[in-house]
């Protein structure tokens, strides 16, 4: 019996694999180059900020999954101080996610 692969899972397979290739830091200039060429220069400032907060959440969260919600381990994985990740928890509102480490 011959194998049927699926039209949806074949380009899935396909793009997991461009994926692995491409660098992080060529993933977000690509994802950023539309957005900047989209700017109106005269009404936007803070966009550093705006995109250091997009990355920060999703590194926080993916440290804390990693150590189970222990925020000591999830600080350690970040080499930042405990301390200092608490208070992203807080201002990120990560609170409810994270757990006591």
């Amino acid at each position: 019996m011959m194998a049927v692969n699926s039209p949806i899972s074949h380009p899935l397979q396909s793009l997991e694999r461009i994926l692995e290739r491409i660098s992080l830091e060529d993933l977000v200039y690509h994802r950023l180059k539309p957005v900047f060429d989209r700017l109106d220069l005269a009404q936007v400032d803070s966009f550093y900020k705006f995109v250091i907060g997009q990355v920060e959440r999703p590194l926080i969260r993916l440290a804390l999954e990693k150590s189970n919600g222990n925020q000591s381990q999830a600080a350690k994985i970040l080499g930042i101080n405990r301390n200092t990740l608490r208070k992203k928890i807080t201002q990120l509102g990560l609170d409810s996610d994270a757990g006591d480490g």
